[in-house]
């Protein structure tokens, strides 16, 4: 049975990368497509389009959320990969001090 957890803040943080950089380019996808909708807006009327665009609306607030998720998610990553490091930190110091009393 293991006695605690391995984490690899590496990985951690090309983790974060990856899911950023994907983010950013589903927001920047996510915007271009609204902007494509209201010209296509412009040109189309009727019932068959007021359905479309509540539907793409509807799909579009989705989207947001989804990606605002994804940010608070990533932020709760950044945050556990700096408490990981300080604690690292620490303990090297720790042990790094009781080499250097055990030396005197």
């Amino acid at each position: 049975m293991a006695n605690g957890i391995e984490i690899q803040t590496e990985a951690l943080a090309a983790d974060i990368r990856s899911m950023t950089e994907a983010v950013t380019q589903a927001e920047r996808r996510t915007k271009e497509m609204f902007q494509l909708m209201s010209e296509l807006d412009q040109m189309w009327d009727g019932p068959a389009n007021r359905a479309f665009q509540a539907q793409f609306a509807a799909d579009h607030s989705r989207m947001e959320a989804l990606c605002r998720e994804v940010r608070d998610l990533i932020s709760c990553m950044e945050y556990a990969r700096e408490q990981y490091d300080r604690c690292e930190d620490e303990v090297y110091e720790t042990i790094a001090s009781i080499q250097m009393e055990g030396g005197a």
